[in-house]
């Protein structure tokens, strides 16, 4: 099955602390998301359930409160419930029959007091002077109660600050009022007698809250006449909030999508390291089959070259020995004929050092003074200077001495100016420059190098070549072959050294060869 496309788009374009890193990212947001949403879905459920039981129980409650209302409506119409004595009979027996009435009274249509009945239970007790005139609270609902004919609510306060609701409840045809004081602990549970779960408790209160405080609590209006009391239901304790059987479902399956797109990075990094195996596998045996076919090449070539270059190397001898014998004395024909001679030995060794190396054949270690090296190389340096209108300097330290293959280090030199030398093509005559130096370099732990640095003013290495510039057959010449600067660093590690490049600040770049210096010669 081939993976999402987004996800091979995100794979390929972020590396692997990045990859891990947004791996974290959806992990903690999916699994954060997961429990959030349960957490969300249990409250909601909650509030939704508490809702539901606060309805019930609020209808059942204004039901009950009807009922009252009609009962007391029906007993202050009748002819008789006026009347003093007959008012205190009914006034007891009603008292007696519902505990929620704490205080009866009787007034005429202006408010004032009559007769009055109070509850035996009541748990405080209204002095007869301190209700001879209604409060202001309860004032307005008289009012209203005996101009409309209609029972009103109201709230009255005792003299010790405890507050009651009050009904207002008119006689028909007649013009006086009954006023019950009802307690209102009476219409909670467990004595309102509805039912209702023991983690629910409920509040009465005169009017709607402005803030409901915790989170899972609900608000019902009791909707009574001129009376704006709401009762507030709310759990008895947060730990009631539990995750279900759903919280729980959803919460397992963001883990399970957590750990599905962990597996699905660790495979397909897997893979990748895979994939990545192989090429370079595939890479390195392209490579060594070239390096075998160069390996067989260059045996035919020092085969075929070396008769050749001898051939040469006996010519120019016989022509020395013919010139002493005849008794010809030129210095400048005889210093070229001895040079002519010296280099045609020398490409040999040249060829037969490369043969060897690619044959993986034990290295030739000879000691080597590198200002002497650098001095014998001069003319050929100077060549090829020349024919690129560019200024050569070379500079050395006295008695700089390593072990290794002569053949192979002025091989190493030779390739790393000839490449300086070519990266000053598009340069201005003016301005080329290629400067050699060898001298002692001592790095951060003691060692001691013999450095040689090939330094040159063109465009520098190039952020697209800079990781390949080692790599064998890689190159940027429209002719090259790509084996000088690979050749350059497999002589310098098989000697114990290390070849390495950088970008100059005012341009061009530096390559500088390190061999272990020869302290005690």
């Amino acid at each position: 099955m081939k993976p999402p496309k987004f996800l091979t788009y995100v794979s390929k374009r972020l590396d692997d602390s990045a990859k891990l890193f947004v791996l974290v990212a959806v992990t903690v947001a999916l699994t954060s998301s997961a429990i959030v949403l349960s957490a969300d879905f249990v409250q909601q459920r909650k509030i939704n359930e508490l809702n539901d039981l606060a309805q019930r129980y609020t209808a059942q409650l204004r039901q009950k409160i009807h009922d009252q209302e009609e009962q007391l409506l029906n007993i202050a119409g009748r002819d008789d419930a006026n009347n003093f004595v007959t008012f205190g009979e009914r006034a007891k027996r009603l008292i007696e029959e519902n505990k929620s009435y704490l205080h009866i009274e009787l007034r005429d249509e202006t408010g004032v007091l009559i007769a009055q009945r109070e509850s035996t239970s009541a748990k405080e007790v209204w002095p007869f002077l301190a209700r001879q005139q209604l409060p202001p609270s309860v004032l307005l609902s008289f009012l209203r109660a005996s101009e409309q004919q209609k029972i009103y609510w109201a709230h009255s306060y005792s003299t010790t600050g405890r507050s009651d609701a009050e009904m207002v409840v008119p006689s028909r045809n007649q013009k006086n009022l009954w006023v019950v004081r009802i307690d209102v602990s009476k219409w909670l549970p467990p004595t309102s007698g509805i039912s209702l779960p023991a983690d629910v408790q409920v509040t009465y209160n005169e009017h709607r809250p402005e803030s409901l405080g915790p989170v899972l609590t609900v608000a019902v209006p009791l909707e009574l006449p001129g009376n704006d009391s709401h009762l507030v239901f709310s759990y008895a304790t947060p730990s009631t909030i539990k995750f279900d059987l759903t919280s729980l479902t959803l919460a397992i399956l963001g883990l399970t999508l957590c750990v599905l797109l962990i597996r699905y990075a660790l495979e397909t990094k897997k893979n990748r390291l895979a994939q990545e195996t192989i090429t370079r596998q595939e890479m390195a045996l392209v490579k060594q089959s070239q390096l075998s076919t160069m390996g067989e090449v260059s045996t035919a070539l020092a085969h075929e070259l070396n008769q050749p270059l001898a051939t040469i190397a006996n010519y120019v001898a016989a022509c020395e020995m013919r010139m002493k014998s005849q008794g010809y004395e030129d210095p400048v024909l005889r210093d070229a004929l001895q040079n002519a001679r010296q280099q045609a030995m020398r490409a040999g060794e040249v060829v037969q050092s490369i043969r060897n190396y690619l044959k993986r054949k034990p290295n030739v270690m000879a000691t080597v003074d590198v200002k002497d090296m650098l001095k014998e190389l001069e003319p050929i340096l100077m060549l090829s200077a020349k024919e690129h209108q560019t200024q050569l300097f070379i500079q050395s330290e006295d008695h700089l001495l390593a072990r290794i293959d002569p053949a192979l280090l002025e091989q190493v030199v030779l390739n790393l100016s000839r490449n300086g030398v070519d990266a000053m093509v598009d340069v201005d005559p003016a301005a080329r420059k290629l400067k050699i130096n060898a001298y002692t370099h001592t790095s951060s732990n003691g060692s001691v190098w013999v450095r040689i640095d090939v330094e040159d003013f063109g465009h520098g290495v190039s952020d697209e070549a800079a990781a390949s510039v080692f790599e064998s057959f890689f190159t940027t010449k429209a002719e090259g072959m790509g084996i000088g600067l690979s050749l350059c660093r497999s002589v310098a590690e098989s000697y114990g050294g290390r070849i390495r490049w950088s970008n100059n600040a005012a341009g061009g770049a530096t390559f500088s060869l390190f061999l272990p210096k020869l302290l005690n010669a």
